[in-house]
């Protein structure tokens, strides 16, 4: 479990990041611990894994009692907030099975993954949130924006629909 002096990655980090999958699975047979976080911002080899969508790698971890709902020390960004930013639906199912929060929000600014995904127009991971309970009225701490309020400013029709359809509020104002 040491890291690296630059950055604190650990070996098991590197690993993830690199999806050396045979890797992985080696380390964590041999006790690396997967909740380890990196040093600079607390990110974790789950979060390095979904991050690109790495379902293997992501398999690997959770199978060893990663946590889906740890998040980055810096921002508080956890595994699904970055898989649904960045539309990896089939990361992004993976942890809402192993029991990741889809309404745990970012310390930051309080977005939560379902608003990340309709602020980048992923409909098919906003599809995946909202069948596992995800709060569409759910607004951000810094600025009331909520998932709506956001497909809406950025045009994203399908997205807006999508909220629309499970109960989302059309008339909720921002607060900013």
């Amino acid at each position: 479990n040491q890291a690296r002096p630059k950055d604190g990655a650990t070996l098991l980090y590197v690993a993830a990041e690199k999806v050396h999958v045979d890797v992985v699975i080696a380390l964590l047979e041999h006790k690396a611990d997967p909740n380890q976080e990196t040093t600079d911002d607390g990110q974790t080899p789950l979060y390095a894994a979904s991050y690109e969508g790495h379902v293997e790698v992501a398999t690997a971890l959770l199978e060893h009692n990663a946590n889906p709902n740890q998040a980055m020390t810096d921002d508080g960004t956890t595994p699904l907030c970055i898989a649904a930013r960045n539309g990896k639906a089939e990361c992004l199912k993976l942890l809402l099975e192993k029991n990741a929060n889809p309404n745990l929000a970012m310390t930051d600014n309080g977005s939560t993954p379902l608003y990340l995904a309709a602020q980048e127009g992923r409909a098919k991971c906003l599809k995946l949130l909202l069948e596992h309970k995800a709060n569409p009225n759910q607004a951000r701490t810094d600025n009331g924006s909520t998932p709506v309020s956001i497909s809406t400013g950025q045009g994203r029709a399908k997205c807006l629909k999508l909220l629309l359809e499970h109960k989302a509020n059309p008339n909720q104002a921002r607060t900013d």
